[in-house]
């Protein structure tokens, strides 16, 4: 098919696309409000928590998301329609992250590599709602209305503006980023009918057309408008016991890719190194990222301080008081002498001599 070709058909396709989507709206909302999964060619691939099934999804039986559901098509394709005006396409071999209606300012999904088409409803440039945010590894767009074409690879990036102007903010040139994740630049403008193709470490080259591989390698059913069909739809929940434990290798791309969600994959699987098998594949790989090493190999314990210093002896006890000495004794007082008026009168000597004479 021509690019002339391609605008044609999406033109016309895009009247009929705003007509149908007015019927919805007037039509009774049984799944209208749900984020749900409203068309698969095969069956699709849901991971949720920290189990995973394949799940058949038909127009009719439209399979209800959660907020941080993934969903993956293998050799098919898939539709989801998320309130209140977003179609999202998934082609072959994609795998996407789903947030559903949430606040803005984070990524609402994250698409790891293959072929997305996003559309508002109505499908032209007015604005339909408010701004979507799709996040790539190697870019994001934001969007408020019309439709655009992306396919992701491994290492190259191209968005097709089909129609309105989006916003896009590509990484930064390699050499300025973390080892994680690229770091947005300031956003430029996507008009209608532009493109815009990244290749690794190579600057963003806008041309005012798709190439021609791009567009024969497209998948046929984003060549037409897609048309909402959840008004329609039965919401059908999903059966949790119909899901198993997720091993390493389902699971291996988004614990490796995925920037921006690498915080919230860690706390989400987690879990899942009680299982020696998932524990050993993850380690043998990724255990010594920054986001896995302080899980799985976390730095010894500190040792422990020091013992505290023993306390010092006590003081020696103070010698007991001695008795205060007693005066010295004072010498016995002389008697006192006897005055010659009061001393008694000595008797006269009597000589004996005297006596015999």
């Amino acid at each position: 098919m021509s690019i002339g070709s391609l605008r044609r058909v999406v033109s016309r396709g895009l009247a009929i696309v705003a007509l149908a989507a007015s019927w919805c709206a007037s039509a009774p909302a049984a799944a209208a409000d749900r984020m749900m999964i409203t068309d698969a060619a095969v069956p699709v691939t849901l991971i949720r928590g920290t189990r995973i099934q394949s799940l058949a999804v038909t127009a009719k039986r439209g399979l209800v998301l959660e907020a941080g559901d993934i969903v993956e098509t293998g050799e098919g394709s898939a539709q989801v329609e998320i309130p209140p005006s977003l179609v999202i396409g998934l082609g072959p071999n994609t795998r996407a992250w789903f947030a559903g209606p949430s606040p803005r300012g984070s990524d609402d999904i994250v698409v790891l590599g293959g072929w997305v088409k996003a559309q508002f409803a109505g499908g032209g440039g007015a604005a339909a709602g408010p701004a979507w945010q799709v996040a790539f590894p190697q870019a994001r767009i934001e969007s408020t209305a019309g439709s655009w074409v992306a396919h992701a690879g491994e290492h190259d990036l191209e968005i097709f503006a089909e129609a309105g102007s989006h916003a896009v903010s590509p990484p930064a040139p390699v050499g300025k980023r973390d080892a994680g994740s690229a770091v947005p630049t300031a956003p430029f403008k996507l008009d209608p009918d532009q493109d815009a193709a990244w290749a690794e470490g190579k600057p963003v080259k806008v041309s005012p057309r798709p190439g021609s591989g791009f567009v024969a390698a497209m998948p046929p059913n984003f060549r037409s408008p897609l048309f909402p069909i959840a008004a329609k739809a039965q919401a059908v929940r999903v059966d949790p016991d119909k899901s198993v434990d997720i091993d390493y290798a389902q699971v291996r791309a988004w614990l490796k890719g995925a920037p921006s969600l690498r915080r919230a994959m860690v706390a989400r699987f987690r879990p899942r190194l009680s299982n020696e098998g998932f524990r050993r594949a993850l380690d043998t790989e990724i255990g010594y990222t920054p986001d896995w090493k302080p899980i799985l190999h976390p730095p010894p314990p500190p040792p422990p301080p020091p013992p505290p210093p023993p306390p010092p002896p006590p003081p020696p006890p103070a010698p007991a008081a001695s008795p205060p000495a007693s005066p010295p004794a004072s010498p016995p007082a002389s008697p006192p002498a006897s005055s010659p008026s009061t001393s008694p009168a000595t008797p006269p000597r009597t000589d004996a001599s005297a006596t015999a004479r």
